[in-house]
């Protein structure tokens, strides 16, 4: 029975998405009871065509959170409070570790309640939010609608309310890269204080009276000009501004903390209804082209709208039609010669038979979404692979796939199931650069060794790695990055380098393996150097399935046979010589 119609709340309009047969029945019982407008589904497809079909008139969103699907999840609370920052979220979930809930809590959701289920308290809750819903309606102007909780900086509330259409505006967005992983790495209170310093900062500049500052979401602030002087001259306070934020160190406890900035800029332009989501759109180039910063033009929304159109369609083709497929680099034993793995290298065959390389499709992939089944896809041809030859495998995956509870747990699950290969499993932890929390890190790879597979970091010595945190990862590999090996003849630096990383690692016990040997001189010098293993183009190119098959078959010591070779090994083509190496011992 549904209560008097006089005490139906009819402004509080509700989303219900639980997939939970009992928590539905439940919450919904009490939702119908009480709010005239409720929308329920048991699925985050159909939620999202529910909202965006009603994203004026919804104004709570009851998220009952599979741990599985947390991921998923909170990107879809994230995308939505991007467009709707006055949205109400309530979020009940269960087993949640500190991180997720940092994590969840920075999307700026009104409830958290963590199972199990409490039905009076989440009756009283939901009409708290739906008092404050009535609230904000009525006084429109209070204050804290439009003030962001941490730094009480105006909001991106009061940015679109400020902006008048008649106006000639310059708008800057600044976002802080890796801002999250702050929060993950030196903890909320060290979060809030680098906050504070970067609002600090950029106050400076509204002591012009045609500058306003906004803090519009947890880790983006925005700069309102009203237009005075040339484009040219925002762009370069824009540019300097971002200097001086990136190169201040935020000291806190003692700890240095520094970080990078992005910035999206728009003008009124191209209409002043849009300059935030112009803005927006320029500021996610900028991110996605790793520059500074980048200006709305509605060429560069053209580009990327086509780029990810076309790439969607080619992603989703190759996986429908088992066209993500694998190669294969052999990796030898310094000792015997002998291929001891191979590193499995994903590619997307198109139909004319040629083929995308990763540096073509990863980045957009994860823009896109797809990334993930990917990677799946990957383990999966891989572990068959192993099954029909028995051979070991390397597997790359990034610090995204780690981080994603539903990749990390197929990935635990895919080795509980896989008793009797698992040992011929290894993994490659690749862009070990993006890798900031590294408790994370060391307890999926303690989950990945105690169930018998092996661990390895790739690219070694690139950059400014942390080489101090990652040596402390328990990890039975190293991959030496190849920028120092390919020039390891002739430059003293990278020569130096590898000497320590192989000093350090016959210390602490770890196996190495120098990536890029392409040529005899590189392969002879890392052998003296006391290399494990080699892998690069002089020994093999990557191979097809059948190409591998047929190598391995041989068992040919690649050593002896390179040192046979000398003399007309300068002289062949590496593709002859892999070609060569696969014929022998062929059937005539």
């Amino acid at each position: 029975m549904r209560k008097n119609i006089d005490t139906i709340d009819r402004r509080t309009n509700i989303l219900l998405i639980a997939s939970s047969i009992v928590l539905r029945r439940e919450i919904s019982n009490i939702l119908l009871k009480n709010y005239e407008k409720t929308w329920l589904t048991n699925n985050l497809k159909d939620g999202e065509k529910i909202f965006y079909e009603y994203k004026d008139t919804i104004n709570l969103l009851i998220l009952c959170v599979p741990l599985k699907e947390k991921n998923s999840y909170m990107e879809f609370v994230a995308n939505l409070k991007a467009l709707r920052c006055d949205l109400e979220v309530y979020i009940i979930a269960k087993e949640l570790d500190t991180a997720s809930i940092i994590e969840i809590t920075n999307l700026g959701i009104s409830k958290l309640m963590i199972e199990p289920f409490d039905r009076d308290g989440f009756a009283k809750d939901v009409k708290s939010i739906a008092e404050k819903i009535e609230n904000h309606r009525l006084f429109e102007g209070d204050l804290s609608t439009y003030e962001d909780p941490i730094t009480k900086l105006p909001n991106k509330l009061r940015l679109m309310k400020d902006i008048k259409e008649d106006e000639s505006y310059y708008l800057m967005v600044f976002n802080v890269d890796g801002f999250r992983q702050i929060h993950n790495c030196y903890g909320v209170e060290a979060a809030d204080f680098v906050s504070f310093t970067i609002a600090q900062i950029l106050s400076k500049y509204e002591i012009n009276p045609s500058f306003r500052l906004y803090k519009i979401q947890i880790d983006e602030y925005a700069l309102l000009i009203t237009c005075k002087y040339s484009r040219l001259d925002y762009e370069a306070l824009s540019i300097r501004i971002a200097n001086e934020l990136t190169q201040t160190a935020n000291i806190f406890e003692g700890r240095e903390i520094y970080y990078n900035v992005s910035v999206g800029t728009s003008t009124s332009e191209f209409g002043n209804k849009e300059l935030v989501r112009n803005a927006g759109v320029a500021l996610t180039t900028a991110k996605s082209k790793k520059s500074i910063i980048t200006t709305y033009d509605p060429s560069i929304e053209d580009h990327e709208n086509n780029k990810a159109v076309f790439w969607l369609k080619e992603l989703k083709h190759a996986i429908k039609n088992n066209q993500v497929i694998l190669y294969y680099q052999p990796i030898i034993s310094s000792v015997t010669g002998e291929i001891v793995e191979v590193e499995a290298l994903m590619r997307i065959k198109k139909e004319d038979g040629s083929l995308y390389m990763p540096n073509e499709f990863i980045h957009v992939s994860k823009e896109i979404k797809v990334y993930n089944q990917l990677t799946k896809i990957v383990i999966n041809k891989a572990v068959d692979f192993i099954k029909d030859h028995h051979c070991r495998i390397s597997i790359n995956l990034s610090f995204e796939d780690i981080i994603n509870e539903e990749t990390k747990s197929f990935i635990l699950d895919k080795l509980k199931e896989e008793v009797k290969i698992r040992d011929k499993i290894s993994f490659e932890l690749t862009e070990s650069e993006s890798v900031t929390n590294y408790t994370m890190v060391s307890n999926f790879i303690n989950d990945i060794t105690k169930l018998g597979s092996e661990v390895a970091i790739d690219d070694f010595g690139a950059g400014y790695s942390n080489y101090y945190s990652l040596l402390k990862l328990n990890i039975n590999y190293l991959k030496i990055d190849g920028s120092l090996i390919k020039n390891i003849i002739t430059d003293k630096y990278a020569q130096a380098i590898v000497k320590s990383i192989v000093n350090l690692t016959k210390e602490l016990g770890i196996k190495t393996v120098a990536e890029f040997v392409s040529s005899e001189e590189i392969l002879i010098y890392v052998k003296e150097l006391g290399i494990d293993y080699f892998q690069g183009y002089y020994i093999s190119p990557p191979l097809t399935e059948s190409q591998l098959v047929s190598l391995l078959k041989n068992k040919q010591n690649y050593l002896s046979e390179i040192y046979n070779q000398r003399e007309t090994a300068t002289q062949t083509n590496i593709y002859d010589l892999a070609e060569i190496r696969m014929t022998k011992g062929k059937k005539t």
